[in-house]
């Protein structure tokens, strides 16, 4: 497992079409005095290109996602869950050699947490062991209105994140 950062954040995100939806837990950066032009608290992205002093050693993160897909049928059976990087633009041979040895590093310390504690069993144990491996245990989804922190973000800790996801895909009705 390893050491929790500060600076990480997962913050959840969903997509629909009519067939089916998406769940994803990705990590970012928050600001805590690692970025002197953005204000603290800001969600700074990780870009893989970055020349910025700080986003050296949180390039791996970008676009490193836990996710899972479920049917609109049947929202509450979410499956084919696992990491990966999400919405790649473009990617370069050092990218990939990135992306594969965090790949790999990841999968290898959920490996070991399965092994532990048998196998998660709901999506939000799954994203709490993904954090876990990347040193993170805060979580958050951007809201449309202000939060009483003055952000635009609601944060969860472990327990209420894993009580938010099946929130997250009950089925959306129309308003009247």
């Amino acid at each position: 497992m390893a050491k929790i950062d500060g600076n990480i954040v997962i913050l959840l995100d969903d997509d629909r079409t009519f067939t089916y939806g998406t769940v994803r837990a990705c990590a970012f950066v928050q600001n805590n005095g690692l970025h002197p032009g953005r204000e603290t608290g800001a969600i700074l992205d990780p870009d893989l290109d970055a020349d910025d002093d700080w986003a050296a050693q949180y390039r791996h993160l970008e676009n490193r996602c836990a996710v899972a897909h479920y049917v609109m049928d049947a929202p509450e059976d979410l499956h084919t869950w696992g990491v990966e990087y999400s919405q790649q633009r473009s990617i370069t041979e050092a990218h990939t050699e990135i992306m594969s040895k965090t790949l790999r590093k990841i999968r290898r310390e959920m490996s070991r947490l399965d092994e532990k504690l048998g196998y998660a069993d709901s999506f939000g144990a799954y994203v709490a062991r993904f954090a876990s491996t990347i040193g993170r245990n805060k979580f958050g989804r951007k809201m449309q209105e202000p939060q009483p922190d003055g952000t635009y973000y609601r944060w969860f800790n472990v327990n209420a994140m894993s009580r938010h996801i099946p929130e997250m895909v009950k089925p959306q009705l129309p308003r009247p």
